[in-house]
């Protein structure tokens, strides 16, 4: 048994079957027979045999390629007069080959296509002005910030507590929403004291990054809780019991049902207190 993928010469995807062998083949090809069979005369009969295919003359690793470092630098510095100072940690980019010739990269016929909100370029070269470009790259650039992550599956409404949050490494890609990014480092948190006794606003998985506009104060008072409520007038304090009508986080505003019936409304001031207006 043979197949053979073919063109104009003997190469991709043979695989044979020693024992026997008939090609009838003319022209180009009336070597490959004897060829083929001083392989299935080295192997023993009924024997599977397969000659791999030989590489393309100047294949590229699409992921894997990357410029030189002086051009790297150059167009990476182009994106950083655009973008303003780098972190203090430089640019993370990452490069991907499309097509063309990769000889012809250099810095000053490179055009960059792209958005600096993604971050992600399309790179150009063209020999000459609107002709065909004969190289087509991928460059994309963002910065290594580092954020609170669940270590664990968190539903929402969950109060996180000590253990739920790591701080861990990412990337964010694309322009820096800060007027620097020099000193970026947990400057999405810089206004959160604390993580743990905070609630979740929606679900978190392991892994993922929980942002500020993910949290909120957790509830201090639950809602049906029994708690004091003190109205103080002129230095005279009056309290009584009232019930809680919905949660609510310590400063929040919370609606009561006193034990006589009537609503009332107030300030949350600690676990069982509120403060009446």
């Amino acid at each position: 048994m043979l197949r053979v993928r073919t063109a104009g010469t003997l190469a991709t995807g043979l695989v044979l079957v020693a024992g026997a062998l008939a090609l009838p083949m003319q022209g180009a090809h009336a070597q490959t027979p004897s060829a083929l069979h001083a392989v299935q005369a080295r192997s023993a009969p009924g024997a599977l045999l397969t000659i791999p295919a030989a590489a393309a003359p100047g294949a590229v690793d699409a992921r894997g390629w990357r410029p030189a470092p002086a051009i790297a630098q150059a167009l990476v510095a182009r994106v950083t007069r655009m973008w303003g100072a780098p972190p203090a940690a430089g640019w993370h980019h990452e490069w991907q080959f499309v097509r063309g010739d990769t000889a012809a990269l250099d810095t000053l016929r490179t055009e960059l296509a792209g958005s600096e909100a993604s971050g992600q370029w399309t790179l150009l070269v063209r020999p000459v002005r609107y002709g065909a470009p004969v190289l087509v790259a991928r460059l994309r650039v963002g910065r290594v910030t580092r954020v609170p992550v669940a270590t664990r599956p968190l539903a929402r409404g969950v109060v996180l507590a000590g253990g739920d949050v790591t701080i861990g490494e990412t990337i964010t890609w694309g322009r820096p929403a800060g007027p620097s990014p020099a000193a970026d480092s947990l400057q999405d948190f810089a206004e959160a004291p604390s993580f743990t006794g905070v609630e979740l606003r929606r679900v978190v998985q392991v892994g993922e990054a929980i942002r500020a506009r993910d949290l909120a104060p957790a509830p201090l008072i639950q809602s049906g809780d029994t708690v004091t409520a003190e109205v103080v007038r002129d230095g005279v304090t009056l309290t009584l019991r009232a019930t809680a009508l919905r949660s609510a986080p310590v400063g929040a505003r919370i609606p009561l049902r006193a034990s006589h019936g009537r609503r009332l409304d107030g300030i949350v001031v600690s676990r069982s207190l509120v403060r009446l207006d």
